[in-house]
C-alpha cells in the first residue's frame, strides 16, 4: 500500500452523493480545512480515521500531526485552539487533536508512541503516502488487535481504549503479546487513571456493536474488577439488555442502567464502588438506582397499592425522568427473563400505567383546589390524597 486518496473539506460540503466515496474524506472545520490545505505547514492524518476506511466503516476520530509550525502560529491560524493533557500533551480544535512535530524523523517516533499497530498508519497530506512503521497495515488486514511495546506503560488507559476497540470491532482478535501485555499491568497502575478518561470509554462501548467484548477481554486479562466490581458473572445479562433497549432509545443513561440493572437490585455496594472510581454521570447513577427500585412495581403495577403507584410517580417526575424511560428498560429486561412473547405487549401493558398516571395529573389538579384553599402543606397533602382516592378508582 503506497497512497491513500483523499479529500479535505470544509465541515457541510457535499462528498459523494451514492455510497461509500472512493476517497478518504476529511470534514472538518474551515480554519483548520483551509490550513491542512495551504501547505504552509506538513501535515499527516494519523490513527482511527485510516483505520477505519480501510475496514471500509465511516471515519470517526481525525487526528493530525503537523510540522513546520509552531504553536504560536497555530494558535493564529485557529484561534480557540486549547492544549490539555500531562506527560504527552495534545491540541484540540473543535474535538480534532493535533500533534506538533519538528521532522520526518520525529513522525516515525511518534508513530511508535502510538497505542496499537492500527492506529499507528499515518497519510501525508501532501501526496497521500502512507507511512506504516509499525505494520499496522498488515493487522487491520489479518484482523489483529497488537499492542505497540512500551505503549501500555506510556498510558494505562490505553488498555480500555483496547478493549473498547473489540467491543466496536468485534472482527478483530488480541494478539497473545497484546493479553500479555494487558494482564501485566498493575492495578494500581489502572487505579491512577483519571476517572473521567475510564467514564468515556465506557461511554462509547454502551453503543458498540458487541459491548460484551470490552468487558470479556479484561475479565480474560484479571482487570475487570479494577474499575467494574461485581460485574464478573453478570456482564453477559447486562450486554444483552443493553442491546435490547436500543430498539427503543439511544440515551445513554438508560443503556448504563441497562448493563447494572443486576448490581443495583442485588446489592448497593458495587455501584457505590463504581461511581468513586470512575466519574459517572450523575444522571446515570440516577436511572440505574430508580430502574432497580422501581422495576419490581412496574412489573406487577396492577396489584400494587394506590400509595405506592403515586410514590413511584412522583419520584421519577423529581428525577426529570419520565416513566415511558423506565418502561423501555422493564420490557427490555422482561424479555431477558422470559424469553418469550411480545416486546409490543409488554410496551402495551407499561404504557397502560403511564397512561393512567397521566390522565390522573389531568383530572387532580392543584390549581382546583386552590379555589378553595389556601397555598402550603396542607394543599399537598390534600391533593396528595385525592390522587392515591382517584387512582384506587382505576386500579
Amino acid at each position: 500500500m503506497r497512497k491513500i486518496p483523499f479529500k479535505i473539506l470544509d465541515s457541510g460540503t457535499a462528498g459523494d452523493s451514492e455510497g461509500r466515496s472512493s476517497s478518504l474524506e476529511l470534514r472538518l472545520p474551515p480554519k483548520l480545512a483551509g490550513l491542512l490545505r495551504s501547505r504552509s505547514a506538513r501535515s499527516w492524518l494519523v490513527g482511527g480515521a485510516i483505520r477505519d476506511w480501510l475496514l471500509k466503516k465511516e471515519p470517526q476520530d481525525f487526528d493530525f500531526l503537523l510540522a513546520a509550525i509552531d504553536y504560536q502560529q497555530l494558535k493564529s491560524r485557529l484561534p480557540g485552539i486549547k492544549k490539555t493533557g500531562g506527560s504527552f500533551p495534545v491540541l484540540l480544535y473543535q474535538g480534532f487533536e493535533i500533534n506538533l512535530i519538528s521532522d520526518n524523523q520525529e513522525l516515525t517516533r511518534e508513530l511508535s508512541r502510538r497505542d496499537f499497530t492500527v492506529n499507528s498508519l499515518a497519510v501525508d497530506l501532501k501526496e497521500g503516502r502512507v507511512r506504516d512503521p509499525q505494520g499496522g497495515y498488515f493487522d487491520i488486514k489479518k484482523k489483529y488487535i497488537q499492542a505497540i511495546p512500551g505503549s501500555l506503560r506510556a498510558d494505562p488507559c490505553r488498555l480500555y481504549r483496547g478493549c473498547r476497540l473489540l467491543a466496536e470491532h468485534p472482527e478483530f482478535v488480541p494478539t497473545e503479546y497484546t493479553l500479555t501485555s494487558f494482564r501485566t499491568l498493575s492495578q494500581a497502575e489502572l487505579r491512577e487513571i483519571a476517572g473521567e478518561r475510564i467514564q468515556q470509554e465506557l461511554a462509547r462501548v454502551l453503543s458498540a456493536e458487541k459491548p460484551e467484548l470490552f468487558f470479556a477481554t479484561l475479565l480474560q486479562a484479571d482487570k475487570l474488577a479494577v474499575h467494574f466490581p461485581g460485574l464478573a458473572d453478570k456482564y453477559q445479562r447486562g450486554c444483552w439488555r443493553l442491546k435490547q433497549l436500543r430498539e427503543f432509545t439511544s440515551r445513554q443513561d438508560l443503556a448504563f442502567a441497562a448493563l447494572v440493572l443486576d448490581l443495583e437490585l442485588n446489592s448497593q455496594r458495587y455501584l457505590n464502588l463504581w461511581e468513586t472510581r470512575m466519574a459517572l454521570p450523575g444522571r446515570w447513577l440516577t436511572a440505574a438506582r430508580l430502574a432497580g427500585e422501581m422495576l419490581t412495581i412496574l412489573r406487577s403495577w396492577r396489584s400494587q397499592p394506590a400509595e405506592k403507584i403515586l410514590e413511584l410517580h412522583e419520584r421519577v417526575e423529581r428525577a426529570s425522568f419520565s416513566l415511558e424511560d423506565l418502561i423501555f428498560l422493564a420490557v427490555s429486561e422482561d424479555l431477558r427473563v422470559k424469553k418469550s412473547g411480545s416486546s409490543r405487549d409488554f410496551i402495551a401493558d407499561y404504557r397502560r400505567l403511564a397512561d393512567i398516571l397521566d390522565e390522573m395529573e389531568q383530572q387532580v389538579t392543584a390549581a382546583d383546589l386552590l379555589k378553595v384553599m389556601e397555598p402550603g402543606p396542607e394543599l399537598g397533602k390534600k391533593l396528595r390524597r385525592q390522587r392515591v382516592k382517584w387512582l384506587n378508582s382505576c386500579l
